[in-house]
């Protein structure tokens, strides 16, 4: 599983490499939004850029991806892919947890104290760089589980375990599986085990999502 959720860095390389193969109708879906509303600028040429967001604040290109639906995030996994050859994808719901959770299945990335200091979830006015929070690791060292950006992730009715794929048409209207913990949230909970549906087609500044691939046999 990625380290880091991805960000608005990377997510805009693969927006931009999709207008440079003329695949512009699949960038300008897969485009962050809030509403109607681009969350990127738009050049004439076709490129998007980070622009200042609603507040007029510099938007971090460290920072995670937000305001994307869960197919977009499946749209990036697919490119990602075949970029590197390796069949990258969204996580399911149990990989996930066993990511942030350890074989101990703790409250927390860290153990089953929870200190909301540890961890992007108070007090912030938008998501902070993904190297942020250092304490937010879980023990395989993956960051940000427990705060700064919930990960969309498969659920069991979008995964086919023996073939090792996900199936290839998902009904919309079907709620897709939020995990992890967020910038925004109320109050200072934090248990991974913790499941929150949202439909598929939602945009939230509070979710965006990272990837994670099989191993081989020879582990690579």
């Amino acid at each position: 599983i990625q380290r880091y959720p991805v960000t608005h860095s990377e997510y805009l390389q693969f927006l931009n490499a999709l207008v440079d193969q003329d695949e512009r109708r699949l960038a300008a879906r897969c485009v962050p939004k809030q509403g109607d509303q681009l969350i990127y600028g738009h050049l004439a040429g076709g490129h998007y850029f980070l622009c200042p967001d609603s507040r007029g604040e510099r938007i971090n290109p460290m920072a995670p991806v937000a305001h994307i639906d869960w197919f977009s995030a499946r749209a990036y996994g697919r490119w990602y892919a075949a970029c590197t050859g390796k069949n990258w994808r969204l996580p399911t719901g149990l990989e996930w947890e066993k990511a942030a959770r350890g074989v101990d299945g703790r409250t927390a990335p860290w153990g089953n104290h929870v200190d909301p200091d540890w961890c992007a979830i108070q007090g912030l006015e938008a998501p902070v760089a993904v190297d942020g929070f250092p304490l937010d690791h879980s023990p395989y060292g993956v960051r940000g589980m427990a705060g700064n950006i919930a990960d969309w992730v498969l659920d069991d009715f979008d995964w086919c375990p023996t073939v090792g794929t996900t199936f290839p048409s998902i009904d919309s209207e079907l709620p897709g599986t939020i995990r992890g913990g967020y910038w925004n949230q109320r109050g200072a909970n934090v248990h991974l085990a913790e499941r929150r549906l949202m439909l598929r087609t939602e945009r939230s500044s509070s979710v965006g999502f990272r990837l994670a691939y099989e191993l081989d046999k020879e582990g690579v």
